[in-house]
């Protein structure tokens, strides 16, 4: 008898270790399987997903805010997943939105770890700079600064909007020398934006056949390259050496370093003639320079890393985000004619052909301000905007969300909430009105997200579509190519949900 055992016992092990790295994952697979079957107690219900990779398995491929809405339908307006090893929460209304990060935005303002912007916003201990990706007090005085300026500088004699209108008069120069030949709206818009934040940041604007500024705008557009790579790798980092992401990666470095050497530059040529005091600020790098004198020999987080690193994000954030709306903007109306009409039919109204537009036209054309509105919601350029990540347990909807949870808010069930936009697969611009005619703002309407960590730049990017969308469709008829009847809606997601490459024909209106 125990001659069989010992013999069995020598087989299994002889088995074993013919076989050990099948056992291995058997034993591994097992091990997480029952980690992802097992949600921790009282969170929100959501489907199981794979073991190792959570749900990416079922996001690959498809536009994320629109299967996340789908899984809502299921699992209701909050659900949870894994996103690789990283509990997830996902709110897909606005009154959960308003909660989490509203409501409770003390404990919901975090970012997540994002191994992607680790790389290229880290200092040497390991600190993540900028403002999009830091959190604590770096964030908070930075985010304060960054608002304040801004807003001085929309009121003050550096004024915002004297720049935009600026840079739209380029824009329309542009135009109206391609004589009505077909173009792609892309690269121009994406110039016209960039050179809006430059002259804010910088006080000049570049030529936009300057070699300098076409390597700045190249090296932002590598960087919004390869995004649903770059999501992978915030989960896994250590899939960094495998041969296809190790060469995205060597594209994402050179491009930050073309882009730092660039804004190196400028900030080098401000810091020789840095301001003494505010009234001889020119621009943001002046007002950033001044503010670090000021705060000298304290335990500042004003330092010269935390510059250009917070430069760059203002750059980033507010390039490919206006670009995109306004070329889906350009799209709608050549989609839908007749509201492309009425909005000419109010700017001649309200402006006529003699000057550019102002915001305090805005007031006075409600369509136009509706059309937008509803471009932004259509549009939903981005789906899940920037996660969250929870500082301490909170209750949501009913629901614990432990600390360290990733929390996502789903624009695109949000900007879709039948609730709050009946029909929401129909472009009305009409839905932003009242009986009167009166533009309305709907609760629903965040595109900019909402809470702590709502978009720094809104109220610039509010501004910047207003004039170019209207100063564009003021000066021009936009027309399809000879044999398009019917221009395609279709896009692709990176970064931001965009339209699909297309040309368009800008002809002077008579």
């Amino acid at each position: 008898m125990g001659g069989t055992v010992a013999s069995a016992l020598a087989q299994l092990l002889q088995f074993l270790g013919r076989n050990i790295v099948s056992v291995v994952l058997v034993v591994v697979t097992a091990l997480v399987s029952s980690y992802y079957v097992k949600r921790p107690r009282g969170t929100p219900p959501g489907p199981r997903g794979w073991p190792v990779v959570g749900s990416f398995v079922s996001l690959a491929g498809k536009h994320t805010g629109r299967y996340l809405q789908q899984l809502s339908e299921q699992y209701g307006p909050i659900f949870s997943l894994y996103m690789g090893p990283q509990f997830t929460v996902v709110v897909n209304d606005v009154e959960l939105a308003r909660e989490a990060f509203l409501n409770q935005g003390e404990h919901t303002a975090a970012r997540p770890f994002h191994y992607v912007m680790q790389r290229y916003e880290a200092d040497e201990r390991g600190v993540m700079n900028g403002i999009g990706f830091s959190n604590g007090k770096l964030w908070k005085e930075h985010r304060k600064f960054a608002l304040t300026k801004l807003r001085e500088f929309g009121m003050g004699k550096v004024s915002i909007e004297n720049k935009i209108q600026e840079e739209a008069s380029a824009c329309l120069a542009h135009l109206s020398n391609t004589k009505g030949e077909p173009l792609d709206p892309q690269a121009l818009l994406s110039s016209c934006v960039l050179n809006v934040i430059a002259s804010i940041i910088f006080g000049a604007r570049y030529d936009y056949a300057d070699p300098a500024f076409l390597r700045l705008n190249n090296d932002i557009n590598a960087i919004f390259h390869d995004t649903d790579a770059q999501g992978m790798l915030n989960f896994y980092p250590a899939m960094r050496h495998l041969p296809v992401f190790s060469r995205m990666l060597k594209k994402m470095d050179a491009a930050y370093v073309g882009l730092n050497k660039e804004l190196q530059s400028n900030i080098g040529e401000h810091e020789e003639q840095a301001p003494e005091e505010e009234g001889d600020v020119r621009d943001y790098l002046d007002a950033y320079l001044l503010a670090q004198r000021q705060r000298a020999g304290t335990d500042s987080t004003f330092t010269t890393f935390q510059l250009l690193m917070s430069v760059r994000d203002l750059f980033l954030a507010g390039s490919h985000t206006v670009m995109t709306t306004l070329r889906w903007g350009l799209l709608f109306m050549l989609k839908y004619p007749h509201v492309l009409r009425r909005v000419q039919a109010e700017i001649d109204d309200v402006i006529g052909r003699g000057r550019l537009p102002c915001m305090a036209d805005q007031d006075s054309m409600p369509y136009t301000r509706a059309t937008i509105a509803e471009v932004q919601r259509v549009a939903d350029i981005v789906p899940l905007n920037l996660p969250h990540c929870t500082t301490a347990e909170i209750q949501l909807g009913g629901y614990v969300i432990p600390a360290s949870t990733m929390i996502i808010a789903n624009l695109t069930a949000i900007l879709n909430d039948p609730k709050h936009f009946p029909e929401p697969e129909k472009f009305r611009p009409e839905r932003h009105l009242d009986e009167r005619g009166d533009f309305v703002q709907n609760e629903a309407l965040i595109p900019f997200s909402i809470g702590r960590r709502v978009c720094p730049g809104e109220a610039l990017a509010r501004v910047e579509l207003f004039i170019f969308f209207t100063g564009i469709l003021q000066n021009f008829d936009i027309r399809l190519p000879d044999g398009v009847t019917d221009p395609s809606m279709d896009g692709n997601l990176g970064f931001v949900w965009m339209a699909n490459p297309y040309l368009l024909h800008c002809v002077a209106r008579q």
